[in-house]
This record gives structure tokens, C-alpha cells and sequence, in this order.
């Protein structure tokens, strides 16, 4: 579904409004020690402005990125996330791609009661979740060290082994026998959950397919990785912009340490790692809106300048901000923390690297 410029720059000024009471989760204590509440409240706001509605490809009929991409990235500049990036974009366009899911599941999730999340890639140790059939119904063991919203969705969408290079998907409810799960909270502030599955017996049809549903994954996280991508450009954009404020007001010498040939060198760097990711994003973006054959490539190249120049920014502007850069008092820290945690979600620098290297 494609919406007009106009009602997007709208909505989009909506969102700022919003935005704007949310004090990036180190405005108050409460912020501080339950950041999960605070950002609870701010997505019910943006639920009612119609922003998840625009992100949910099972309630719009499609996926209008660019839109999505220019509110990405308004959300990156007041340091703000929550879990419609797993449930509505990534497990939203899973379901939508299931036409003998979609009957059952549509109006369930249209309405928030029904919601999927994906586990995290990239695990170090290699964790491997089994499925067996026994007695007409099939058991899972295993371990999701890395679970996002997990305790704000009704199912996981996982992979399985259920035989030899044999992986097959399940949507395994949350409140299934045997699912032990321990919550927390990643250094962004982003809902964790590790998940311990002991003896879990599912129903038969609680297997959704190989290949379509690996497609679906496939396609809902290239479509969350662009998101991710103009998140990381607002999110360095408003690094640079308090940081070149600081520059104004701190003194040193009697002057502005602004006026530091080395320091406007520094943020010089910092505009060119900001325009280059901003460039990299907006060509992917166009890319995946026309279909282009090197959309992967591009998207890839995206996610790798997020990955590289995202975490060169953060600690640019650490620095450069003084010992007061690294304490929780202030927002540009956590703005760098976010930098920092968006090269962990779905490929990191170094396998989107080794993507774009493979298609040359």
C-alpha cells in the first residue's frame, strides 16, 4: 500500500510530537530502572496515531517502505524503539506470506492478540533447538539464548532440526509447558528474553513449513534491516547535532573548544560517516521499493556502513563530549549504546562485508 508524501510528512510530525515527552529512558529513575514500562506507554501513543497499523503488512495489505523509512528514522533521533520491529514487520510479514495462516491469524493480530517475535541470530555458542515427532505431536528441546519482546508476544517463530540438515519452523507459544524464560534487558534498553526449552510437545499443525516460511523470514528481515538502517541515520544525525552544541558551550583556554582546528576536524569525519550512511540507506531503499536484481548487495553495503561508521560515530562523540560522554545523566551515551547494539541485530558488519565481497 503506498500513502501519499504529504499524509507520511503528517504523520511523521505526529510522531515527533510524541517523540518529544519520551526522555530517550534516562530523563528519571523510573526510566532508568523499568525502561519497559515508559516505552509501553509511548507505543500504545504511536498505536493510536496509526504507526504500527502502517508497519503491519498483515493490517495495511503490503509494505510501504519508504514511509516506514522516514519514520525510522525520526525514531532514531529521539533514541526511541520497541518490539513492533520484531512483531509487526518481521513476524507480521511472516504471517502475511502463510495464506493458510493468514485466515486464522489476521484478525488476531490486527487487533494485538496475536503477536510473533524471531529469535536473534549470530549466536556465538551455536545453539541448536531439536524437534522430534513422538505420539502424534512433536517435542522440543533446546535453547534461544536471544529472544526479543519475547515477553510481550503470544509465539516465537523459531527453526528446528528435526533430522540431518533437516531445519523446519514452529510457532511456539509462550505460555507452553516447558518454556522457561528468563528476562532482561540488552544495553539499549531493548526487551530480552533466553528461553529453555525442556520436553516442549507441540500439536502437529504447530509446524508451519520449510521453505516458504524460510523465504518469508528471509524477506521480513531484509525489510526490519532497512529500518534498522535509517534508525541508525537518525540516530547518528542527533549525535552529531548535541555533540556540535557542546563544542559551542564547552570552554577551555578562555574560548569555545568548537574552535579547535582539531575538534572541527574530528566532526568533519563525523558529517561524512553520518552523509555516507545516509547515502547507503537511501540507495537500498531504492533498491528494494523498485526491485532492483542487486537489492541484497546494496542492503548489505547499508548495514555494513551502520555496522562500521555507526560505532566510529558513537565513539567520536563519547570522546569528544569528555569524561561526562560516558555517564548515565546523559543521552549521548545511551545514543552511542544503541549505535553499538543495531550491528547485533539480524547480520553484523562483518557478514554483510562478506556478502557484498561474494557479489563482486
Amino acid at each position: 500500500m503506498q500513502i501519499d508524501l504529504e499524509d507520511v510528512l503528517s504523520l511523521g510530525d505526529s510522531v515527533d510530537r510524541v517523540l518529544a515527552n519520551y526522555p530517550a529512558g534516562v530523563a528519571s529513575l523510573e526510566a532508568l530502572k523499568n525502561p519497559g514500562a515508559l516505552r509501553a506507554k509511548t507505543e500504545q501513543q504511536l498505536a493510536e496515531l496509526g504507526v504500527r497499523y502502517l508497519c503491519n503488512p498483515v493490517s495495511n495489505g503490503g509494505v510501504d517502505l519508504r514511509a516506514q523509512a522516514l519514520l525510522a528514522e525520526r525514531c532514531g533521533r529521539h533514541l526511541y524503539h520497541g518490539a513492533s520491529l520484531f512483531q509487526d514487520v518481521v513476524g507480521g510479514y511472516v504471517v502475511s506470506q502463510l495464506t493458510h495462516l493468514l485466515a486464522d491469524l489476521s484478525e488476531p493480530m490486527t487487533a494485538g492478540g496475536f503477536t510473533v517475535t524471531v529469535p536473534l541470530g549470530n549466536d556465538p555458542m551455536g545453539n541448536v533447538v531439536q524437534a522430534r515427532s513422538s505420539l502424534g505431536a512433536w517435542v522440543l528441546d533446546g535453547v534461544l539464548p536471544m529472544v526479543p519482546y519475547a515477553a510481550q508476544s503470544t509465539h516465537v517463530l523459531l527453526g528446528a532440526q528435526t533430522g540431518v540438515d533437516a531445519q523446519r519452523f514452529f510457532l511456539l507459544p509462550m505460555q507452553a509447558d516447558g518454556v522457561q524464560a528468563q528476562h532482561s534487558h540488552a544495553v539499549d534498553g531493548t526487551a530480552v528474553s533466553a528461553l529453555q526449552l525442556r520436553r516442549v510437545q507441540l500439536p502437529q499443525d504447530a509446524m508451519v513449513g520449510a521453505d516458504e516460511v524460510g523465504k518469508a523470514l528471509a524477506q521480513g528481515q531484509r525489510h526490519a534491516s532497512l529500518i534498522l538502517c535509517f534508525e541508525a541515520v537518525g540516530l547518528m544525525e542527533q549525535l552529531m547535532r548535541k555533540t556540535t552544541e557542546y563544542l559551542k558551550i564547552r570552554k577551555q583556554f578562555g574560548q569555545a573548544i568548537g574552535t579547535f582546528q582539531a575538534l572541527q576536524h574530528r566532526m568533519v569525519d563525523v558529517l561524512l560517516m553520518l552523509e555516507q550512511t545516509r547515502s547507503a540507506a537511501q540507495l537500498a531503499l531504492d533498491a528494494m521499493t523498485s526491485g532492483a536484481v542487486d537489492q541484497d548487495v546494496r542492503l548489505s553495503a547499508a548495514k555494513y556502513a551502520v555496522g562500521v561508521y555507526g560505532q566510529q560515530v558513537a565513539q567520536e562523540c563519547i570522546q569528544l563530549h569528555g569524561g561526562i560522554g560516558m555517564t548515565w545523566e546523559l543521552d549521548v551515551s545511551h545514543y552511542a549504546k544503541r549505535l553499538l547494539m543495531l550491528d547485533h541485530y539480524f547480520d553484523n558488519a562483518d557478514q554483510s562485508l562478506s556478502q557484498v565481497m561474494a557479489a563482486i
